[in-house]
């Protein structure tokens, strides 16, 4: 499968929000904007678009909501293709039965059947795969459950990335 993620990525960086004072915290002091904050995590695609206004404390506590954000979306970014930091993300089950990676560009998914039959199931933890060959067709359908997440956390990432779109008089 080819992927279909497109990526809104500008030659140069894009920097939103007024320097050197918080949006979240009202810190001014520029001592505390030392590292650069991502608007939108970079494992969203983004690579080109940045906050002044979110100081290195902040920053810091939203690294962790948007980790539970990152756990809860792993499957999906990587059957969609959507490149992280350094490279497109990849699945791999905990018994190595399944995997999905990119070879690349496209996404080839590995499903070792060992002497499976037809109609069987080949579980892992986090992971079921339900095996139904057709007559000229070989299909599976699987069904996974997400890595653990904190919900609350889910939350506040995502009011986070709002808020940080929002300019800062609404």
């Amino acid at each position: 499968y080819e992927s279909s993620a497109k990526y809104y990525e500008w030659e140069e960086k894009v920097f939103i929000g007024e320097k050197n004072k918080c949006r979240f915290c009202s810190e001014i002091n520029p001592l505390k904007f030392i590292h650069i904050a991502h608007t939108c995590p970079e494992f969203t695609g983004n690579k080109s678009i940045f906050s002044n206004d979110e100081c290195d404390t902040c920053n810091s506590i939203f690294s962790k909501y948007e980790t539970e954000l990152s756990n809860h979306s792993h499957f999906m970014r990587t059957l969609i293709g959507i490149k992280g930091k350094n490279k497109l993300p990849s699945f791999i089950s905990n018994n190595q039965s399944v995997s999905f990676k990119y070879d690349e560009k496209k996404l080839v998914a590995h499903v070792n059947l060992d002497k499976k039959k037809n109609g069987s199931t080949l579980q892992d933890e986090g992971l079921t795969i339900n095996l139904d060959f057709q007559k000229n067709e070989q299909a599976f359908d699987f069904k996974f459950k997400k890595k653990k997440h904190i919900p609350l956390f889910l939350f506040k990432a995502l009011n986070k990335i709002g808020f940080s779109i929002m300019p800062q008089c609404e």
